[in-house]
């Protein structure tokens, strides 16, 4: 458990809420007690979906179209500062987040990849294996 300094930070790619983004509602429900977490989202819906359920922090990104896009304007949204503590990557797309968060000297962060998605062909799989390699382990 982080320690009340620390943040939970969720990012999630996803255009539309499914699944995933039910779980992650009831999780920033029940860790905003004494935790204050925040999700940064990609989409509009997702944002609007996750405050109608009670999720008091939720900043959304511009994603635009590119899925590189997107991955980069996370990365730099998660880099300015504020947002300081344990990272859940939430969406598949952005699992490369791993990497570029452990492989950045600068990087002080704890990393966690909690994916709700499989990935597809051989290739797939095997780059969500490295990225998810990269996260922390304890």
């Amino acid at each position: 458990m982080p320690s009340p300094a620390e943040r939970i930070i969720f990012v999630t790619a996803a255009q539309t809420p499914w699944g995933a983004e039910h779980s992650l509602a009831i999780l920033c429900r029940e860790l905003q007690e004494f935790a204050n977490p925040v999700v940064i989202c990609a989409s509009r819906k997702t944002e609007q979906f996750l405050m109608e359920r009670g999720v008091r922090d939720v900043e959304r990104i511009d994603a635009g179209r590119s899925r590189l896009g997107t991955l980069f304007r996370f990365a730099h949204r998660l880099g300015r500062g504020r947002l300081r503590g344990v990272v859940v990557i939430f969406s598949l797309q952005l699992a490369p987040l791993a990497v570029m968060m452990r492989l950045n000297p600068l990087e002080q962060r704890r990393t966690v990849v909690d994916l709700h998605d499989v990935p597809k062909g051989r290739l797939d799989r095997l780059a969500t294996l490295i990225c998810v390699w990269f996260a922390n382990r304890s």
